[in-house]
């Protein structure tokens, strides 16, 4: 049997939308951007629900792996909101299903 802290899936977005449609916990959390900088927004409950969680992702370097311990709780369901100009944005996700 595996602990709270074990990653039940992967999941990689490259627009806005909703990453996962049911209650869930985000372990962990990073980025890429081609050639103009971007802002992530991790919300729960669609597009205009709360923010959770938010970073940016500098044009130069892909963001540093974000880690949550205790892993942040979505409680109706995990909405990656991208703010690119150019849309060339790859968000990545870990997950634990509850």
């Amino acid at each position: 049997m595996g602990t709270s802290m074990d990653y039940s899936r992967a999941i990689r977005v490259t627009a806005s939308g909703v990453a996962l449609n049911r209650p869930t916990s985000v372990c962990a959390v990073t980025g890429r951007t081609g050639t103009t900088d971007a802002v992530v927004l991790l919300r729960d409950g669609g597009a205009t629900g709360a923010v959770m969680w938010d970073f940016e992702i500098d044009s130069s370097d892909s963001s540093p792996c974000h880690t949550f311990n205790p892993p942040i709780r979505f409680y109706n369901n995990v909405y990656v909101e991208i703010q690119c100009p150019a849309g060339n944005v790859a968000v990545s996700l870990a997950v634990v299903e509850n």
